[in-house]
C-alpha cells in the first residue's frame, strides 16, 4: 500500500532578521517550518527530508545542490528545519523549493510532494533586492553601519562600471570616519580612478580630514605608469589653483621627494602666456626658494632653451638697500660676457683681453695673456698690443702698470707708461690695437733691468 504524504506550510523564512547588538555573522542559511501529514493524519517518527531549489514553480532548473537532512524527529507532524543552498542562490528573483520525504530508516528513493512552495522574502530583505533603488527623507544617516573588529566595514568590486557613484545636493557626499585603518581604501586595477570626487557647487569635490597623524589624502600608485594624484581646473576662465595647500604648523606647505626622478616639476605650456612656471612668495624673512643638494649635482640651474629668445635666464631685482645678489665661498665662473651696469652706464666687467710681456730687448715675449692677443714693438710707437676678435676699439679701456722683479726695493729701476687710444686695424673686421710706450726716469743706465708690462683691455656699451 503506498504511502500518501502531504506538506502543510507553517512558515518559509529566507532571510533572518538580526538584532542591533548580535555580532554574530547571519550567514546563508534560513529557517524552514512544516507540518508533514501521512495518510490524512499528522505524521510521527523520524523521517529523511530532502530539499531542491528551483527557478520556477513548474519548469525553471535546479539551483545548487539538493539540500538532505537525515533523521528528522517529526511530532505531531511538525517540524523545522535549517536549509542552506548558499548566498549566490539568491540573487534577488523568485525561487520555489521541491521536497522529497522517506522513512528514517529507508535508504530508498524519495517521494516528491506535489507542489513546488514558494519562497517568500521577509519584509525587509524585499527592499535589499537588486537593482535597488530607493528614496527618503530624514534627519540622520540613512544608511550607517560600525565594525568592531579588524576587518573593513563595506567591500565593493566591481569590473567595469563605477563600484560606488554618491552625490548629494547640499552635504557631504560621502563622510568616512576611522580610528585606526584607512577611513576610505579604494583600489584600481584598470584605467579609471581609484577614487573621483567631483563637486558642482562650492564645496570641495574631495575633502579629507585627519586628526590622528595621518596623511589626510593618500595616493599610492604602485603600477609602472600613471599619478599617484592629479588636480586639474578645467575652466579657461578660473583664476583659482589647481593645487592650494596650506600649513598652520612649522612644517613647509609642499613637501615632495623622489628617489629617481624630479622631486618637483612645474610647467606652462601657454606659448603666448606671460606667467612664469613657479612664483614663490614669503611675507616674513624667509627664503623664497632656497636650492640644497647634499650630492654632487648643481644647488640650482636656469636654462633657456630657445635660440631666439631674448630674455634673461636669471633675473634678480632689488627694491631694498641690501645686495642684489651674494657668493658665499668658493669661485664665480662666467663662461661669457659679465655686464655691469654704474648709474646709466653699461660696461663689460668681464676683460676682453689680458696679458703679460717682457720688454727686455725689442723682442718681447709674452709670459701669460687671454690667447686673443699679440705684441710686437715698432720703432717710434712703442710696444703694439693687438687684441683679435673685438671690434668697436673705441669703446675700450686699457689700464698698463710696469711690473718689476719679485723684490722692486732693491733695484732703483723706475718706469712711466703711456697708452695710446685704440684703434681698429685696416682689413681686419673685429679687430683692434693699441700703443704702449715706456720711458725709465731713474736707474736708467746701459744696462736696464728686465722687466714687464701687464695690461687689461675693457670694453663698455
Amino acid at each position: 500500500m503506498k504511502t500518501t504524504y502531504r506538506l502543510v506550510l507553517m512558515a518559509l523564512l529566507p532571510f533572518n532578521l538580526l538584532a542591533a547588538a548580535q555580532v554574530v555573522p547571519v550567514g546563508s542559511a534560513f529557517t524552514y517550518q512544516g507540518q508533514l501529514r501521512q495518510a490524512g493524519a499528522p505524521a510521527n517518527g523520524t523521517f529523511d527530508l530532502q530539499f531542491r531549489l528551483f527557478t520556477h514553480p513548474t519548469l525553471g532548473f535546479i539551483v545548487g545542490s539538493p539540500v538532505v537532512i537525515d533523521d528528522v524527529s517529526i511530532v505531531d507532524g511538525y517540524f523545522t528545519v535549517k536549509l542552506d543552498f548558499g548566498a549566490a542562490a539568491f540573487p534577488g528573483t523568485g525561487r520555489f523549493v521541491e521536497i522529497g520525504v522517506r522513512q528514517g530508516a529507508s535508504l530508498g528513493t524519495f517521494t516528491l510532494l506535489s507542489g513546488r512552495q514558494e519562497l517568500t522574502p521577509a519584509p525587509y530583505a524585499t527592499a535589499l533586492a537588486l537593482p535597488y533603488a530607493a528614496s527618503h527623507t530624514a534627519p540622520g544617516p540613512l544608511f550607517s553601519m560600525t565594525q568592531s573588529g579588524t576587518g573593513g566595514v563595506m567591500s565593493l568590486t566591481g569590473s567595469t562600471a563605477d563600484v560606488l557613484k554618491v552625490s548629494s545636493t547640499t552635504g557631504d557626499a560621502v563622510e568616512a570616519t576611522s580610528s585606526g585603518g584607512n577611513a576610505i581604501n579604494a583600489i584600481s586595477s584598470g584605467p579609471g580612478a581609484a577614487v573621483r570626487g567631483a563637486g558642482s557647487g562650492t564645496g570641495s569635490g574631495v575633502y579629507g580630514q585627519s586628526t590622528g597623524g595621518g596623511a589626510a589624502l593618500y595616493g599610492y600608485n604602485l603600477g609602472t605608469s600613471g599619478h599617484a594624484g592629479f588636480f586639474r581646473t578645467e575652466g579657461s576662465n578660473n583664476t583659482s589653483a589647481a593645487i592650494n595647500s596650506q600649513s598652520n604648523g612649522t612644517g613647509p606647505g609642499i613637501y615632495a621627494t623622489s628617489r629617481a626622478g624630479r622631486s618637483a616639476f612645474f610647467e606652462n605650456t601657454n606659448t603666448s602666456g606671460i606667467n612664469g612656471g613657479l612664483l614663490s612668495t614669503v611675507a616674513g624673512g624667509g627664503i623664497p626658494i632656497w636650492g640644497k643638494t647634499t650630492g654632487t649635482s648643481a644647488a640650482a640651474r636656469f636654462d633657456i632653451d630657445s635660440s631666439t629668445s631674448t630674455a634673461n635666464a636669471l633675473e634678480v631685482n632689488n627694491a631694498g638697500t641690501g645686495l642684489t645678489a651674494k657668493f658665499n665661498g668658493g669661485d664665480v665662473q662666467v663662461n661669457g660676457n659679465l655686464y655691469a651696469r654704474t648709474g646709466t652706464v653699461l660696461n663689460r666687467a668681464t676683460p676682453i683681453a689680458w696679458g703679460t710681456f717682457e720688454t727686455f730687448g725689442q723682442n718681447p715675449s709674452i709670459t701669460t695673456s687671454s690667447g686673443n692677443v699679440m705684441v710686437s714693438f715698432v720703432n717710434g710707437y712703442g710696444w703694439r698690443v693687438q687684441v683679435v676678435g673685438e671690434g668697436e676699439p673705441s669703446k675700450w679701456t686699457v689700464i698698463a702698470t710696469p711690473r718689476y722683479g719679485s723684490n722692486p726695493a732693491a733695484s732703483n729701476l723706475e718706469m712711466t707708461l703711456k697708452v695710446g687710444s685704440p684703434l681698429s686695424v685696416i682689413g681686419q673686421s673685429g679687430t683692434g690695437a693699441f700703443y704702449i710706450s715706456e720711458r725709465c726716469t731713474n736707474g736708467c743706465n746701459e744696462f736696464v733691468p728686465p722687466h714687464w708690462i701687464n695690461f687689461v683691455v675693457y670694453r663698455g656699451q
